[in-house]
């Protein structure tokens, strides 16, 4: 199964940053902008629960509970 994904990832003469997942909904980075965008997707996450919630705890659930959805 890792062989067909890894497959599927390099066939891509269009180089979408982004192809469509083999099963499921949704999309996977399959180009290093695609896994950027999910970094700085995340680091703004980071900073904006640190920066509006009260406790550290509270941010790190919220970062936790969002990448869980990625």
């Amino acid at each position: 199964m890792y062989k067909e994904y890894l497959a599927y990832f390099k066939d891509n003469p269009n180089r979408y940053w982004f192809k469509r997942k083999l099963f499921g909904w949704g999309w996977t980075p399959v180009m290093w902008q695609g896994w950027l965008v999910i970094a700085v997707f995340i680091a703004a996450v980071i900073f904006l629960a640190s920066f509006l919630s009260p406790g550290i705890l509270l941010s790190l659930s919220v970062v936790l509970l969002t990448s869980l959805l990625i």
